[in-house]
């Protein structure tokens, strides 16, 4: 590593990448301070006598790196920033899908335009994939292209990834079923499909979290500490055809550019950069209709809930109540405090006064082994009573309720119900519509 990181070719190669950026020395597995720049190879001599182990550089550039501090506001970090280069960085646990994904990276960029792209193997299971500022426009919608950083980086790598997945997803299964698919990344089946489909992005990850300011990526060249491989420049369309031993130090050349902005064509991914955000556009439009829907089903919904739950034109009596009301009513030896508010709640719904419902609790806490102190029942039915508007008991399916308390004991009509009110409701109902009274 000390060799590899003392030859010339190194020193000169990163001093010249890392040009107005921020730098970060790691030290096995962990970073040094922040922030540093190297101006000189002599810089690089420095940190392989403090025996780093690996380089890192920023997505941004900076008028001054060094004036960046973790307490800076966005506006400060904003000002301070000139540029920045995108890096889609793209990783999975199956090397050939990894391949395939940055494969169709180029292919996506090159359908948009842009012919200046860089390629780096990650080190170990993945590649980055870069282009430069310079091939950005230098403004849009009356936006700085400088200040578009994290955010509209995001937008490109959530648009390209949808611009490949479906051909992502056939190259893989054109090779592999969805169970080896799941078996090779680790997971099961079920695992990698999104709404039954498979989705490829399940396995593959083009990471985003890279998208983020002062975040940091592996610089070209370097040694991967767990690899111990080269993060070397490849020419991007050997992907398909790249090996790793290519990146063991012994065999590396320094033959590949990396993120080379003398060679940028100004303006070539301004394309790209539209595309993006109209479809960013489309897919928020798509999701505040969304969202207007589901305001639309909930209103409908609580429409019908109000109507489900509505008192009912007159008292309905204890032989209509569901078999978990009339086994609480028995009495309980635990859960005493929380039948008391089922309790309540339920007789309002039943259309019973406030002087029944007193009567009632008074008679149930007889009946428990250890009856609860009068003025606490006084105290939970005076709360309820200054409620604004009924409240609904727990539902069935609240397993801290009926289920807990080993009241729950369903018959026929407890499987078509989601709370002891409907039971009461839906055979009361029944009843009459058999016995209906006489005029």
């Amino acid at each position: 590593m000390r060799e590899f990181y003392l030859k010339k070719e190194f020193r000169d190669f990163l001093v010249k990448v890392s040009k107005d950026r921020e730098v970060a020395l790691k030290f096995g597995d962990i970073f040094g301070k922040r922030p540093q720049v190297l101006s000189f190879p002599g810089d690089i001599i420095d940190a392989v006598r403090q025996n780093v182990t690996s380089f890192h550089i920023s997505e941004e550039r900076w008028e001054d790196p060094m004036l960046l501090s973790a307490e800076m506001t966005t506006r400060d970090k904003d000002n301070l920033r000139k540029g920045w280069d995108m890096i889609l960085d793209i990783d999975c646990k199956v090397w050939e899908y990894s391949k395939l994904t940055g494969y169709l990276l180029v292919e996506a960029l090159r359908y948009h335009d842009i012919q200046n792209i860089s390629v780096k193997f990650s080190g170990n299971k993945g590649f980055h994939i870069g282009v430069c500022f310079e091939s950005f426009p230098n403004e849009l919608h009356n936006k700085t292209i400088k200040n578009f950083f994290p955010d509209g980086l995001r937008i490109i790598a959530g648009y390209l990834s949808k611009f490949i997945k479906e051909q992502l997803m056939l190259k893989i299964l054109e090779k592999d079923s969805i169970s080896t698919a799941a078996s090779k990344a680790g997971l099961t089946y079920d695992q990698v499909l999104t709404n039954g489909e498979f989705d490829p992005f399940k396995i593959i990850d083009i990471d985003t979290v890279l998208i983020a300011s002062r975040h940091m990526f592996r610089a070209p060249f370097s040694l991967h500490e767990k690899s111990g491989l080269v993060s070397i420049p490849i020419d991007p369309s050997q992907i398909m055809s790249f090996d790793k031993d290519s990146a063991k130090p012994e065999r590396v050349k320094f033959n590949v550019d990396f993120l080379n902005r003398e060679k940028a064509i100004p303006g070539e991914a301004s394309n790209l950069l539209i595309q993006a955000l109209d479809w960013h556009a489309n897919e928020e439009k798509k999701k505040d209709q969304k969202e207007q829907d589901i305001k639309v089903m909930k209103n409908i919904t609580e429409e019908k809930e109000r109507k489900e739950f509505a008192l009912p034109e007159e008292k309905i009596s204890e032989e209509y109540f569901p078999p978990c009301i009339k086994k609480g009513l028995l009495g309980l030896e635990d859960g005493k405090k929380r039948f008391i508010f089922v309790l309540i709640n339920f007789l309002k719904h039943m259309k019973w006064e406030d002087a029944e419902i007193l009567e009632t609790l008074k008679e149930w806490n007889k009946k428990n082994q250890e009856p609860l102190r009068e003025n606490y029942l006084l105290a939970q039915f005076n709360w309820t009573k200054r409620q604004p508007t009924l409240i609904l008991p727990a539902n069935c399916s609240n397993n801290n309720y009926y289920k807990d308390l080993l009241i729950c004991i369903p018959d026929g009509i407890c499987n078509h119900i989601s709370n002891p009110v409907n039971y009461s409701r839906i055979k009361h109902s029944n009843l009459n519509k058999k016995h209906p009274k006489r005029k």
